[in-house]
């Protein structure tokens, strides 16, 4: 349970920003970045001892499950809108030149992909299917 309201606090300190950042900015994505990055040192203890224990006993196992489902829900809670928001905004800067669109839409979303792969790596110690399930969907 502490892990998951962690989680979920963070995400709805992150939804109480200010009103004025705009979704798809360069700063929205930096801010859901950093600010679970900066919380990742007081779970990743606990997250670690959970993991070596899910190789041994089904119950960690499932609390592992349940605790990648959390983080992972509060990261596409996070950056759904802003992915939505950046990608119609390349389509309506780059919709006459479809080769700058492809170029500016690849190169947005490696880089989501690599920082999302990078954050859930502060968290975790072992890689799971559900964040790159999470990344195909979002991107």
């Amino acid at each position: 349970a502490y892990t998951v309201n962690t989680l979920q606090n963070l995400t709805n300190q992150l939804m109480k920003r200010d009103p004025l950042l705009a979704p798809n900015s360069e700063n929205a994505f930096t801010l859901f970045y950093v600010k679970f990055r900066a919380s990742a040192p007081k779970v990743r203890t606990l997250f670690e001892q959970i993991e070596q224990r899910s190789e041994k006993m089904p119950e960690y196992r499932q609390l592992l499950s349940e605790i990648h489902h959390c983080y992972l829900n509060q990261r596409e809670h996070l950056l759904g809108p802003s992915i939505t928001s950046t990608v119609t905004e390349l389509t309506n800067r780059n919709n006459k030149d479809h080769c700058a669109l492809v170029r500016s839409g690849c190169a947005f979303m490696v880089h989501v992909c690599q920082d999302e792969h990078q954050l859930f790596d502060e968290f975790f110690t072992k890689p799971t299917p559900k964040l790159d399930e999470l990344l195909e969907k979002l991107c």
